[in-house]
């Protein structure tokens, strides 16, 4: 079970590389049955993301580097392989995976839109994130693979005006649980 962490390493080192607009983000959530964990950085054209879960019957966990495309007032496409494993799989298959993303400021604040697809187990997310100046913000998020599915909702508070560290209350409506998480991002 320490494999997963011993090859996320190299994406931590990775990580701390100078960079003046990139950003890192880390986030865990933890609940009476479940547990979830995710770094994703951004160097340059360069994205690199680790996940490890468990859950009441397993574990799953996964690395992914990717190329990043801007599309100027759109969205930033990111292109690139993956790995996966979980508890149920001999060792660690390759795949591929493909993220759009956008930011957008608004009136009210920001809004956030991420949907994402990796040929791994056919597994594929989406987040819709509003967010407020004063540190309050909403994730609506959906997911699943051949093997689980999941929607959630989860409230965010900054701790503090300007700082990174964010800290969370959600449920899991299939999981028919409530969790609570911190969240660090840079970007």
């Amino acid at each position: 079970m320490t494999r997963p962490i011993v090859l996320a390493l190299p994406l931590l080192c990775l990580s701390s590389l100078e960079a003046g607009a990139d950003g890192s983000f880390l986030q865990f959530d933890l609940g009476p049955e479940t547990s979830d964990s995710v770094l994703a950085t951004t160097r340059g054209k360069m994205s690199f993301g680790a996940n490890y879960s468990t859950y009441d019957s397993g574990w799953s966990a996964g690395l992914h580097v990717t190329r990043d495309f801007v599309l100027e007032n759109i969205a930033t496409v990111k292109i690139g392989p993956s790995l996966g494993r979980s508890d149920d799989t001999d060792g660690w298959s390759l795949g591929g995976k493909v993220i759009v993303e956008r930011y957008q400021p608004t009136d009210f604040g920001f809004m956030f839109l991420s949907a994402q697809y990796n040929t791994y187990q056919n597994d594929w997310f989406a987040l819709a994130q509003f967010g407020n100046a004063s540190g309050l913000s909403v994730d609506l998020t959906a997911g699943g693979s051949e093997t689980y599915s999941e929607q959630a909702v989860a409230v965010n508070y900054r701790l503090d005006d300007e700082g990174p560290v964010r800290l969370r209350a959600g449920y899991r409506f299939d999981a028919q649980q409530v969790f609570v998480g911190l969240s660090v991002n840079t970007y």
